[in-house]
């Protein structure tokens, strides 16, 4: 490979930013590909691979090549001959190069590679926390996995169009990609290729998303119509599946603390063609509690050391510092306690870093359901991804359901029950639900009746229907009835109440009474009952039916310690007067 002076250059401006002004690896390498624009593909894939990869591995080159902080330029071009060497690469005779011992660059690698932290190029208190949080065995192969070069994952987007159909268009222009078994969107690129100067990019067919983050929206088992909060969502990666995955339909509230993030998730929803996301700026707590307990699911993409994705942000681990570490653990478990109060009972929550550390990812979950925030809440699915074994990045996503925590008194049926007035010692209920219109008595009808008061066992069924006010009442204890004068019923039928003076419904017996009474034209009726010693505490009226000669007043007695007697059931047949008896009721 021939190496041009103004490649070379572009890359040791790149290391400047990144490694002495503490830039993004990924912004950076932006800015300076548009140093020229008559660079071709190949010369921009140099000098973004490079920069890369420099950064990657920017310990071990260092301590090859003896070089500290501050990262000078002739440093920097230092390093960039160690690269070059170990890659092989014939070094030209510029003068910003110095002689290079490639024989000596060669055998301090060989060295230096048998020590983890120089090989996989790691700060030592790294090093250190990684072994001890996954074992000595896994961190290894995690290093290096995670210092491989990253695939190029697409993620089509369902709203636009199909991965058939995708997958075609891309094949037309020369960019050939493959399918993932368990990622049913996703499209692996066979070769790098700059995918965004694609018409199929520019109409929203496809985003540029990791399989392994694929994963976290299709774990949140969302449905078309549902609220939805995304927590976290940044520029919004997340979001556009999940809107995807919702099929427009429904609220996906964009969360973020960060306002600037919102516009280009803003930008990038009008692109892929997504119109349920409502972006909300977090500027206060309140605009959290407005969510409480209103949300069906909840995605918190919580902000994390980034260990996962170091393939891609190589830079991360040069930035990160332990204190840092220890920062971020506590706002994790913040963001637990608070968010997850918006999820409704029999709701879903996704909690999901790009992590690969257990005091991040488990230890999280595990310390939620411990408090009371999480008390509510049921760990149903786990999923630990290594970039050691998926491929991909590394991520932890965990599935919680809040249990529904509304008890039977609130519900509907149970709120029904309520209503009753119970009495025990009978076995009687009285339906007490609430009547929508109510009329009073005249005072002389009020006194009549109380003149017509039959006996306490003059009641002859147990469950009369007045057909004026549609109330059933029970009456029990009672061995026989009798019939009352004619001048008792004459007085009693002016008595009658008013047609609106009740509207409730039938009223439980749980006596073990079978009745049968009298309709207009049946001139029998057949009376068993259950005798009780106690009668519920009510006042019980009863129109009896045309044909039958009896007016029923039953006058509750006063609450008594007396138990509850079994007596034989008494059956009677009362055959009732051939002579009509006019209904009169009050208009």
């Amino acid at each position: 490979m021939k190496l041009h002076r103004n490649l070379v250059f572009a890359v040791v401006d790149a290391l400047g930013f990144i490694f002495n002004e503490g830039e993004y690896a990924d912004k950076v390498v932006q800015k300076v590909l548009k140093y020229d624009k008559r660079w071709g593909a190949r010369d921009r894939g140099f000098i973004a691979e490079t920069t890369y990869d420099m950064v990657r591995w920017k310990r071990l080159y260092s301590e090859i090549g003896e070089i500290k902080a501050p990262y000078t330029r002739p440093k920097l071009f230092r390093m960039f001959a160690v690269w070059a060497v170990l890659k092989g690469i014939k070094l030209p005779d510029w003068k910003q190069i110095e002689p290079t011992p490639e024989r000596r660059i060669k055998g301090k690698f060989d060295e230096l590679s048998k020590i983890r932290k120089y090989r996989e190029s790691v700060p030592d208190w790294l090093d250190l926390l990684g072994e001890k949080a996954l074992g000595d065995a896994l961190w290894t192969k995690e290093l290096a996995a995670l210092n491989e070069q990253a695939s190029v994952i697409l993620r089509t987007n369902t709203l636009k169009t199909t991965k058939d159909k995708l997958r075609d268009n891309l094949t037309e222009l020369g960019i050939y990609t493959d399918s993932i078994k368990g990622h049913p969107q996703a499209l692996k690129l066979e070769q790098r290729a700059n995918v965004f100067t694609t018409e199929a990019f520019d109409s929203g067919w496809f985003e540029v998303q990791d399989a392994s983050s694929q994963l976290v929206a299709e774990a949140l088992d969302v449905k078309p119509g549902q609220r939805v909060v995304d927590c976290c969502a940044g520029a919004g990666g997340k979001t556009l599946h999940l809107a995807a995955l919702m099929e427009n339909k429904g609220q996906l509230i964009a969360m973020d603390i960060y306002a600037n993030k919102l516009k280009e998730l803003q930008r990038r929803a009008k692109r892929a063609g997504a119109f349920n996301i409502e972006p909300r700026h977090i500027s206060s707590t309140k605009v959290i509690k407005k969510l409480h307990e209103k949300a069906d699911r909840v995605l918190i993409d919580a902000p994390c050391s980034g260990l996962g994705v170091l393939r891609r942000n190589p830079d991360a681990k040069w930035k990160l510092q332990e204190s840092f570490l220890e920062k971020i653990t506590q706002t994790q478990r913040d963001i637990l306690q608070d968010y997850s109060k918006m999820v409704k009972d029999g709701g879903k929550m996704v909690y999901a870093t790009c992590s690969i550390l257990p005091q991040e990812n488990s230890q999280q979950v595990a310390h939620f359901l411990k408090s009371e925030a999480g008390a509510n809440f049921t760990l149903t699915r786990e999923q630990k991804v290594y970039a050691s074994k998926s491929g991909f990045d590394g991520f932890y996503i965990a599935l919680l359901e809040k249990k529904v925590t509304t008890t039977q008194e609130n519900t509907p049926k149970a709120k029904a029950v309520q209503l009753e007035a119970k009495t025990t010692e009978t076995g009687t209920e009285v339906a007490t639900v609430a009547v929508k219109k109510k009329t009073t008595k005249p005072k002389a009808a009020k006194a009549e009746a109380t003149k017509a008061t039959p006996e306490k066992a003059a009641s002859k069924t147990p469950k009369a229907k007045t057909a004026e006010t549609g109330t059933e009442v029970a009456a029990v204890g009672v061995k026989k009835t009798t019939t009352k004068p004619k001048a008792a019923k004459a007085e009693a039928t002016k008595a009658a109440p008013e047609k609106a003076a009740s509207k409730t419904p039938k009223a439980k017996t749980t006596t073990k009474a079978a009745s049968k009474t009298a309709e207009d034209k049946t001139p029998k009726a057949k009376t068993t009952t259950k005798a009780a010693s106690k009668t519920p505490k009510a006042k019980t009226t009863a129109k009896a039916s045309p044909k039958t000669a009896v007016k029923t007043t039953t006058k509750a007695a006063p609450k008594t310690a007396a138990k509850t007697t079994k007596s034989k059931v008494s059956e009677e047949v009362v055959k009732k007067p051939a002579t009509k008896v006019k209904k009169v009721t009050k208009e």
